[in-house]
């Protein structure tokens, strides 16, 4: 712990130092290599990480890429699962990649298979749903019935949609699970330095 009666503190890097999760980070502009040159470490208490984290989820909900969803898995993380909801989050990731991946290579065969379309959408408001990533699960949901009227143009503008509503959702979490890894890191530290006591 730090000296003086100061209060314990994490060393972590900023927001500029943290790629997105799920994906790799982007190069650096040209004219950001100046910027990042002057990049320093940041240092957080666990009260400003704990806030960080919940004002990260709050304005998720509040913009209505989460709904309540969300809120539950997080009450089924314990600590005999500490690593539940960032596993959970993790997969849908994963899963979301494949099946965008996937929703692409199915628009691009001639002819068209919308059935096959139609089941990756499915598939894909199935596991947005089980997260609760809500505005992913809309866009679905306007998604399939272009797929029933074997509308090409509309498949490929929900497609494109689909695809920026998953980014963001993908950056925003990726965040919240960076921040609530420094939390995890703190405690591991307070931690460690109280059973070195005994």
């Amino acid at each position: 712990m730090a000296e003086g009666g100061e209060r314990e503190k994490v060393v972590a890097k900023g927001e500029d130092g943290v790629s997105e999760r799920g994906g790799a980070a982007a190069a650096p502009k040209e004219e950001d290599k100046e910027a990042e040159k002057e990049d320093v470490e940041k240092e957080y208490t666990v009260d400003e990480l704990l806030e960080q984290h919940r004002d990260l989820i709050d304005s998720m909900l509040a913009e209505g890429i989460l709904d309540d969803q969300f809120s539950q898995l997080q009450m089924l993380q314990d600590e005999s699962t500490p690593d539940f909801v960032e596993e959970v989050v993790t997969l849908f990731f994963d899963d979301s990649v494949k099946l965008l991946e996937n929703l692409t290579e199915s628009l691009k065969t001639d002819p068209i298979d919308y059935k096959v379309v139609d089941g990756h959408v499915h598939q894909f408001k199935g596991s947005s749903s089980s997260i609760g990533a809500q505005r992913i699960k809309k866009v679905c949901m306007t998604f399939r019935p272009c797929c029933d009227n074997e509308d090409k143009q509309g498949c490929l503008d929900h497609l494109d949609k689909v695809k920026e509503e998953f980014n963001i959702v993908r950056t925003k979490l990726g965040k919240m699970l960076e921040v609530f890894a420094m939390t995890i890191r703190f405690w591991q530290i307070i931690t460690n330095f109280c059973m070195s006591l005994f």
